[in-house]
Order: C-alpha cells, then structure tokens, then sequence
C-alpha cells in the first residue's frame, strides 16, 4: 500500500456514499423527492470524491511538483526508498572491484541522474546509457533529489577516490546554482509546509492535498524562477564558477576525466535564463572540462513527468542517453 494508504478513511468515505445512496433509494420510492435529491447528489460527491482519492493514492503517483506533497511521499515509498544503495542513490549496488578491460564512468547530478518520477530504474539515463555502451563499461548513477553544484563539488571531494572512476559525467542544470542564493533569498519550504490546514488534515487526504498544491503554484512558479535565474547574477555566477573550477580541480587530481552537458530546462524562455546558460557554460569550459556539451535540445516539454514538472520522462531519458553516447564515446 501506498504511504498513506489509510484503507479505513477509505472505507469510511465509501460507507457514507453508499448510504447516501441508500437513502435516495428508499427516499424517491416513498415519493419524498425533497429527501432523495439531496441524497443523491451527497452520493454522487462522495463517489466523485473516493474516485478520485484512490486514483491519486493509487494510480497518479509520479510527483509533478518541487513540493513534498503526499504524491511526492508516495512516489519515493514505491519507486525510490526501495532501490536505494547503501551508498544513498537510486541504483544498484556498488562495488569496489572493477573488471578488468572495463571502463567505470561516474554519472552525476541532480533529479535527472536520480530518475525523478521515472518509475522503472531501467529507463534512467545511466541505466540505458549502460546499454547502448555495452560490457566494455560500467555506468554509476549518483544523483540525488535538489543538488546542487556545491552538493556535487563536496560529496566529488570525498568520494571520488573510492568510486575508481576512468571518466565523470556531470550532468549540469540551470537551478544548480539556487544553493548559493544569501539565505534570505532562499524559499522557505518549512513555512509553507506549516501553514498546511489541520483542520481539512492535507496531510491525511491526497485530494486535499493535491488541492493545496494547486493553491501555492504562484508561490513555487516564483522560487523555479529565482532559482533558474540565479545563474544570470554576476555574483552567484561567480560563485558558481569557482566551484565548477574545484569539482574540475578534483578530477584532474584524481586522474579523471571529466565532461559536463548542460540540460534543457523546461520552462518559459526569457533573457535570463539565456544569460544563466551562457554563465554555466562558460564556467565549465573556463574550468577545463574536456568536453562541454550545450544540450538544450535534446528534450523538450513534451517529454517531461508532468505538466509543470521540469524534468523529463522515460522518453527523454532516452533522447539524452543517446546523445550523450553519440557525442561523449562514439569513435572518432
């Protein structure tokens, strides 16, 4: 069962608009329309209502939104908490030894490496670029929920030299800089989280729930802004280059090869978010990445988990495993 399944709120709810039902019936065969009509709308409201509970508990599970929502907490439960390594990512499990002939390409990044709202492990970018590469590689996906490029830069100064990675793969994203914000510009999750209504119980009902998040859209479409757009400040573009230069450094003292692709990012286009990918890309070049890919194209809304979710589906997953296969290790 789901997280939050609560089989007997549901049984509840399917109780009342049986007998609700119930009391039409009776009510419209003793002639006391008054009774019935009322009775048979409540019936069908609740019916409306349980439908549509269990099909966001049960069916419509993929998170849309950058919120931790019930359906964000009942994807994580059925799709993430279940394949998580012991080194905390999305994958399978990692060991020290390397085959010999075989080369150990590190996959990192945010949400994408992590296949957000992807629900087979299998349709990741890592998973099917693994694949297409064949049994001369090994690909490790290391990517996790809401990182960013000092998340990346701190846990690459760490773990890299475990891994005995041949090659990184950075997979970079416009909102990678949001973390560099001063901490009043930041967005205050823990508040809005707190002003969730006890008395409906949001936290209960995913049909609630799903209605408080459609409530603070203009309040999450501001903060996907300001993140995106962070990039195109000359001070958090600064920021963001000196830690592209220390994950670079790192490689390079690991004796690692490093590539970057800058992601699309699928929201409105606007003259900042052109001046962000042009500080991100600069940054990486100027950083001495040995290759660094513009993949602005390879996806685009089409192919994403949501309607207002900025990350791709299976489908996009597959368009970039096969550019990055295409562009980072076909024979020259």
């Amino acid at each position: 069962m789901p997280a939050g399944g609560y089989l007997t709120d549901l049984l509840l709810l399917a109780w009342v608009a049986g007998t609700l039902a119930l009391f039409a019936l009776v009510a419209r065969r003793g002639g006391r329309r008054a009774v019935a009509v009322p009775c048979a709308l409540a019936a069908v409201v609740a019916a409306a209502a349980l439908a549509g509970e269990l099909c966001l508990r049960y069916v419509a599970t993929a998170p849309d939104e950058a919120v931790p929502s019930l359906a964000t907490r009942s994807w994580t439960a059925a799709h993430w908490t279940p394949e998580q390594n012991a080194d905390g990512f999305r994958d399978a499990a990692w060991g020290d030894a390397r085959a010999p002939g075989v080369v150990r390409i590190l996959l990192v990044g945010d949400e994408v490496v992590a296949g957000w709202g992807v629900d087979a492990r299998a349709e990741r970018v890592g998973d099917r670029l693994a694949v297409a590469l064949g049994s001369g590689f090994e690909v490790r996906s290391a990517g996790r929920p809401t990182w960013g490029i000092g998340d990346e830069a701190e846990w690459l100064a760490r773990a890299l030299p475990a891994v005995h990675a041949q090659r990184v793969v950075l997979l970079a994203a416009l909102d990678d800089a949001a973390g560099l914000l001063a901490p009043q510009e930041q967005p205050d999750v823990g508040a809005l989280l707190a002003a969730r209504s006890r008395v409906w119980n949001t936290e209960r009902w995913f049909t609630l729930d799903a209605l408080w998040v459609r409530g603070i859209r203009d309040e999450l479409d501001a903060w996907s802004a300001l993140q995106v757009h962070a990039l195109a400040r000359p001070d958090v573009a600064a920021r963001h280059a000196a830690l592209a230069a220390r994950v670079a450094a790192t490689c390079r003292g690991a004796g690692v090869e490093l590539d970057v692709a800058l992601l699309p990012w699928l929201g409105a286009e606007t003259r900042e978010l052109a001046d962000a990918r042009r500080n991100a890309l600069d940054a990486w070049r100027a950083a001495g990445a040995a290759r660094v890919l513009d993949l602005a194209d390879v996806y685009d809304a089409d192919a994403r988990i949501g309607a207002r979710a900025p990350w791709p589906d299976a489908s996009g997953h597959a368009r970039l495993a096969e550019r990055l296969q295409r562009e980072l290790f076909a024979p020259r």
